[in-house]
């Protein structure tokens, strides 16, 4: 597995930041960091787009279309992470916004059939350590009943903080927020 990584304007200065903190990125992660210096698989905002709307609709019932997925990754606030497999088929993404010391993980999904393969893992450690660079704390929504989503959540730091009563549609469902708070030394 490869991963990818897509920023509307800042691909050089997040390399430059991986390599300077490459102490706190899983040797996977490290390795395949080369991706994001043009080494590999180039992503640009039509061909992103596309992909993680396919990924969307394979995982959601209320997938994002791919003219909101580019309105989205036309912001340079925001942050895109494209797991392939060894052919180059794409697996699983991670899309998060970093605003100032504050980070929100807005979707993550894993094709149907890559799930299981720790894929979900792999986007989830790249964004936290990249996040962790600049960020104090993190934070995400879930569905109440997607108990998977929340199991690598809580796994990986995060912590219950509220709930917010009917915000999912489609079906209709209480979304529980989560946070993560990063200390100086990044853990």
């Amino acid at each position: 597995m490869k991963i990818g990584y897509y920023n509307c304007e800042i691909a050089e200065y997040v390399t430059e930041k991986w390599e300077k903190k490459s102490e706190i990125l899983p040797a996977q992660i490290a390795g395949n960091a080369l991706l994001m210096s043009g080494q590999g698989k180039r992503y640009d905002l039509q061909i992103a787009a596309r992909e993680v709307a396919q990924m969307e609709g394979n995982s959601f019932a209320d997938a994002w279309t791919e003219t909101m997925i580019a309105d989205s990754l036309a912001q340079s606030y925001n942050h895109l992470w494209i797991v392939e497999n060894e052919a180059g088929v794409t697996c699983g993404y991670l899309l998060a916004n970093i605003l100032g010391d504050e980070t929100e993980l807005l979707r993550i999904a894993v094709n149907p059939e890559c799930r299981k393969d720790g894929i979900g893992q792999m986007l989830i450690d790249a964004y936290l350590a990249f996040a962790r660079i600049d960020a104090v704390r993190g934070f995400l929504e879930v569905r109440h009943g997607n108990g998977a989503a929340k199991h690598l959540y809580e796994k990986n730091g995060y912590h219950l903080l509220a709930c917010r009563k009917n915000y999912y549609k489609h079906p209709d469902e209480d979304a529980d927020i989560y946070e993560i708070a990063f200390t100086e030394n990044g853990e």
